[in-house]
């Protein structure tokens, strides 16, 4: 499955609550994600992807861009 941002940032918005994601906004401090969340956006990320996120790329998220980035990395997109 092609990632897309907006996709992105609808899932992580149903995952936090939250409409409107911007891709800048930093998960924690800017849309209140506590570390559930984080594991439950990571999760969600991978069963729609069929990706495998390490513990140690996700601890260096800080937005849905960052998130982004690391998904298609992982999927081997430009």
């Amino acid at each position: 499955m092609t990632i897309t941002l907006a996709d992105l940032k609808t899932l992580v918005g149903l995952q936090l609550g939250k409409p409107n994601v911007d891709e800048t906004a930093h998960l924690v401090q800017d849309l209140g994600a506590e570390s559930a969340d984080i594991l439950n956006i990571a999760l969600a990320v991978e069963d729609k992807y069929h990706v495998s996120i390490a513990e140690s790329e996700m601890s260096e998220i800080q937005s849905t861009a960052d998130l982004y980035a690391l998904i298609k990395r992982l999927k081997g997109e430009p």
